[in-house]
């Protein structure tokens, strides 16, 4: 009987695939770690493996949290690409633009307007986002919204910047 628990236990273990081991990968290069995407190249003029770097303009015009929540988000999504937001500088400068439709059955109209530019303000590209955001949530704390705009802009975002240094738009 004592035999028969510990195969049923151990093939129950079994049957839960890899055990979690969290931190498996200190000290060594995580392989399932995001690689940058957006390293400069050699003949730019930068340090090659230099990280590319974006400082991100005023977000303003969102009801409820919708301006510090897109911010911090919009900052995450771009380091999750490889790009580092800083304060000051950068190599570019991302500026959302914002407009809010009115409230109908599907929510309330959002449109966003990614702006990238270089320092000196020559456009790169603009991304667009538009949809229906629930009304209740618009007005209060963005959280799970605000993460899903920002990462669907900062795909837009990493491609707009790599066709413009990569085109030579981006100098």
């Amino acid at each position: 009987m004592t035999r028969a628990i510990v195969i049923l236990v151990l093939l129950a273990i079994a049957a839960c695939g890899e055990i979690p081991q969290p931190f498996r990968h200190q000290g060594k290069a995580d392989p399932l770690a995001r690689p940058d995407l957006l390293q400069t190249e050699p003949d730019d003029g930068r340090a090659p493996g230099k990280r590319m770097t974006a400082r991100l303009g005023a977000f303003a015009g969102l009801p409820g949290d919708g301006n510090q929540a897109m911010r911090q988000a919009l900052k995450g999504a771009l380091e999750r690409r490889g790009v580092l937001v800083v304060g000051e500088g950068g190599d570019v400068i991302v500026t959302p633009g914002v407009q809010l439709g009115e409230p109908g059955a599907d929510g309330v109209a959002l449109t966003l307007t990614w702006t990238v530019a270089t320092t000196d303000g020559r456009e790169m590209g603009q991304v667009k986002q538009k949809g229906a955001a629930p009304s209740q949530q618009i007005n209060g704390r963005w959280g799970r919204l605000a993460h899903d705009i920002a990462e669907g802009g900062a795909d837009g975002i990493v491609k707009v910047v790599r066709t413009a240094f990569t085109t030579g738009r981006g100098d």
